[in-house]
């Protein structure tokens, strides 16, 4: 998908001069949010709706990677299903570094992590946005799921 999860850790002084509270809870309930996955997982049938009750995101994206991992229309679907997730999980809350970077994710990934220089907030150079597109751009070419 095109869509982004952004998470931030600010300083806690900088959140207070912008205005904001304490936290802004998310706007969907969790079976709301969990919604797109489980509803990707019911459409073939293999489960009923009592198998998913109580699994967590990570659960339910590890349920949904097993079924067909190499094929890209499916973890196509699959990311689309996760990135409505995350939009229905925007919100905010103030609390320490290691409670507030660490979330449920879904499971084992591969990830690499990148440190990319793009300029400062004055003169931004968006190095990093040519990154990801041109990253994008080659796993799109070469239909990596």
């Amino acid at each position: 998908t095109d869509d982004v999860v952004v998470t931030t850790c600010d300083d806690y002084t900088l959140w207070n001069r912008l205005g904001y509270g304490m936290e802004k809870a998310a706007t969907y309930s969790d079976e709301e949010r969990l919604n797109p996955l489980r509803s990707l997982l019911l459409e073939s049938g293999e489960r009923r709706p009592e198998d998913l009750a109580g699994l967590s995101f990570a659960d339910l994206r590890t349920m949904l990677l097993e079924r067909n991992s190499l094929d890209v229309n499916h973890i196509k679907r699959v990311n689309q299903a996760e990135a409505e997730f995350w939009k229905r999980s925007e919100g905010y809350r103030i609390g320490y570094s290691d409670e507030i970077l660490q979330f449920d994710c879904g499971g084992q990934q591969w990830v690499l992590e990148m440190a990319v220089g793009a300029g400062t907030l004055e003169r931004p150079s968006y190095a990093d946005v040519d990154y990801v597109r041109e990253l994008l751009e080659e796993i799109e070419f070469r239909e990596i799921p």
